[in-house]
């Protein structure tokens, strides 16, 4: 899991929101709402695994989200 899911999850949300996705079409056939709003809130840890599957819906690799994420972190 990873260390700083809940910041993580904050930042995935930011893109998402910035790039005009729904949270339901984000989420598509990856985990339910409920889990991703778990993962939001701090309640339940995200997995590492599914950076790759939110990665691709934010059409970006999970390297490059990763390094966004940390130059986010930083700031």
């Amino acid at each position: 899991m990873f260390n700083h899911s809940k910041e993580l999850a904050l930042f995935l949300e930011q893109m998402r929101f910035s790039r005009g996705i729904s949270q339901e079409d984000f989420t598509d056939g990856i985990i339910s709402n409920r889990q991703y709003q778990r993962y939001i809130n701090g309640s339940s840890a995200m997995p590492y695994h599914l950076l790759d599957a939110f990665a691709e819906r934010l059409n970006t690799k999970k390297e490059i989200l990763l390094l966004e994420f940390d130059n986010y972190a930083i700031k």
